[in-house]
């Protein structure tokens, strides 16, 4: 008899055999049987970017195919950089494109690969079409904010029907991106405009107050949706822990830089200290909810904490060297020894911790 393995489980929920609910059943009674530990794979936080070459063939053709039409209409149309401009019928009519064969690849072949290609081209190019018809509809006061608000509150609908009708995981994440430059465009109109949206130092809140603030918010709301859809399946295996994944990608930077960077800024030893202290609580979140990706956010910020503590021992010509393999050696550390130090931070919990429960077992 051929033993069904949780890759089998996910491929039966997104080919529509089962549902999730059916899924995470199975899954746990099997574990229960097992033990959660060896009934899950050593290597957690499954992700599935593709199934085979023929899905990086037709991405291949997708993006050729469109990429051609979108260069078409750009020429004819009299545009001028092809590749990052585009005029609105262009982008329109691209984008129905990507929606059409999304009808096929998606809802039909479900390719992931190719669907997230699509979703992808989509996302781009209705942005380009929405902001030529509100840059059409009318002057709009207040500088590039009002508008920009427009351009993020229609796309940002436009990609919530298109992740509820293709029930894709990663179309969360361009959604997540409309939401963000919606916070973003909504913190200026409310205050007057005072930094440089691309300054450096953008995620410092000392220096640029309203950009950061509003990524922060976006950050913290991203991460919040994320747990709730890891919680709903804390064994992994249909797409709500996938489109978690996605949101935790967008959560992760979001916190983690404006978090580690205003604080890094402070200077000094309070200030280096205060973002190795940020980190480690960031390296604890993400060994709790079993995402690496805010541990990779941080590493930057690990990384120049290192630095300066190399530089004040009186190392400075070994500066980069120790810096480098002082990371790595911790994250290769980390990384190997991932489920057992889970296990332990889960164990330090209190025995009858609710979100025990919740969380991917160790």
């Amino acid at each position: 008899m051929v033993d069904v393995t949780p890759e089998d489980l996910r491929a039966a929920v997104s080919a529509g055999r089962i549902d999730e609910a059916t899924a995470a059943g199975l899954a746990a009674f099997a574990a229960e049987r097992q033990g959660f530990r060896a009934a899950l794979a050593e290597e957690d936080e499954p992700f599935e970017f593709f199934r085979g070459f023929g899905e990086i063939f037709v991405s291949v053709g997708l993006v050729l195919l469109l990429g051609a039409v979108h260069a078409f209409g750009m020429l004819v149309g009299g545009g001028g950089g092809v590749w990052f401009a585009s005029n609105g019928t262009t982008a329109a009519i691209v984008a129905g494109m990507a929606f059409l064969l999304a009808l096929y690849f998606t809802r039909r072949r479900r390719m992931s690969l190719p669907s997230i290609v699509l979703a992808g081209v989509f996302a781009i190019e209705a942005c380009f079409a929405i902001a030529a018809a509100v840059d059409a509809a009318a002057d709009w006061p207040g500088g590039d904010a009002a508008p920009s608000l427009m351009v993020a509150l229609v796309g940002g609908f436009a990609m919530l029907g298109y992740y509820r009708l293709f029930r894709l995981p990663f179309a969360l994440a361009p959604l997540g991106l409309y939401v963000a430059g919606f916070l973003i465009a909504a913190a200026y109109v409310v205050t007057p405009r005072s930094e440089d949206v691309f300054e450096f130092g953008t995620f410092d809140i000392a220096e640029a107050p309203t950009f950061s603030i509003a990524v922060l918010i976006f950050g913290v709301g991203a991460f919040l949706v994320a747990m709730r859809f890891d919680m709903q399946d804390p064994h992994r295996l249909g797409r709500k822990s996938a489109a978690a994944f996605w949101l935790h990608i967008l959560a992760a930077p979001a916190i983690v830089n404006t978090v580690c960077l205003s604080l890094y800024n402070l200077g000094g030893p309070i200030g280096y200290a205060s973002s190795a202290a940020a980190f480690l609580l960031v390296a604890l979140l993400a060994l709790l909810v079993d995402r690496r990706s805010f541990l990779m956010a941080g590493v930057v910020y690990a990384g120049l904490v290192i630095a300066a503590a190399v530089e004040a021992a009186g190392g400075v010509e070994f500066t980069s060297v120790a810096t480098v393999g002082i990371l790595g050696a911790g994250i290769t550390f980390l990384g190997a020894r991932w489920t057992a130090a889970r296990r332990a931070l889960l164990a330090a919990l209190p025995a009858g911790a609710a979100i025990r429960d919740r969380l991917p077992p160790a």
